[in-house]
């Protein structure tokens, strides 16, 4: 079952769909019958508040004017990584480079409610990826309670301050 049709079906008998991007926050559905869900409430709920954000950042502090409006994401549809049924995956980079450079030091950060990147498939990516045992340790990983934006959320946000400072340590 792909993640749109169980965000569509968790929650289908209260009339709510969950959000991609953070399955704590949810929206009503609009079309019942539907397989997929129309849209995602947690993209919904940050995108006003980060537009206005970063438009008052680079208008009033950078002083940039630009009549171009600021994308939260822009469409990058279709995904396509060249393999039918894949995902995008730079492990085979990493594990390049992480072989290559034996002090290098990898933070991975991943909210339990993340639907588009769930912390276990990129821990299941990292894990079975080419890399010599001794720099496995160099791996650390920092879980949240949010999704994937796990700085919404105030006490993951307090946590991830902590996280980063004694991952840099």
């Amino acid at each position: 079952m792909g993640s749109g049709v169980f965000r569509k079906q968790l929650l289908h008998d209260q009339g709510l769909i969950l959000g991609a991007y953070d399955a704590r926050i949810t929206g009503r559905d609009d079309d019942p019958a539907s397989p997929y869900p129309d849209f995602d409430p947690s993209y919904a709920a940050t995108l006003g508040p980060f537009s206005a954000a970063m438009n008052s950042y680079v208008r009033g502090e950078l002083k940039f004017e630009d009549d171009l409006p600021y994308e939260i994401l822009a469409g990058v549809q279709p995904w396509n990584y060249g393999v039918r049924n894949s995902y995008a995956s730079a492990s085979e980079r990493l594990a390049s480079t992480m072989n290559q450079n034996p002090y290098m030091r990898v933070l991975v950060l991943g909210g339990r409610c993340d639907l588009v990147c769930p912390i276990d498939t990129m821990r299941y990516a990292l894990e079975h990826m080419q890399l010599d045992a001794a720099y496995r340790t160099n791996i650390t990983y920092a879980g949240f309670d949010a999704g994937h934006m796990m700085y919404v959320n105030l006490p993951d946000l307090q946590k991830l301050q902590r996280d980063l400072e004694d991952f840099l340590k």
